[in-house]
């Protein structure tokens, strides 16, 4: 009813001093070993390209935890998925940004954990990748 005043939304608490290092320095250690990794392309025979990217495509499999998102275990893709409250359309690090949304802190700091774990397995996966390359 456009006649009608709703008045001003209530006030929230105030949001708490969330720490993004761990995640941060997730993401910094996947930079480092993806350029690492991207130094090398063009350096390999065919055969060698054929196993480094049968390496490269199963990486995705790292960004997924058995335990699944918090309210739907099913989703097990950590990175992205689809929102929980949006239907399809796809959230990047559902767990921390879904845990901001709601306002759950205290998930806020576990998931960040989470999505640094995931990261960091995607970095050492990719350095091992670098590493077979350079000793060959």
């Amino acid at each position: 009813d456009p006649e009608e005043s709703l008045g001003a939304p209530a006030l929230h608490d105030e949001v708490p001093f969330i720490n993004f290092a761990p995640l941060k320095n997730a993401l910094h250690r996947l930079e480092t070993a993806s350029t690492r990794l991207d130094s090398v392309n063009g350096l390999l025979a065919q055969k060698q390209n054929a196993r480094i990217n049968k390496l490269l495509y199963q990486s995705e499999r790292l960004l997924t935890r058995d335990h699944g998102l918090p309210g739907r275990p099913w989703y097990r893709h950590h990175i992205y998925a689809p929102g929980l409250t949006t239907g399809y359309g796809v959230k990047t690090i559902p767990g921390v940004r879904e845990a901001i949304e709601v306002r759950d802190f205290n998930l806020v700091d576990e998931q960040i954990l989470v999505a640094a774990d995931v990261l960091d397995g995607l970095a050492t996966h990719l350095a091992d990748i670098a590493d077979i390359v350079y000793a060959e």
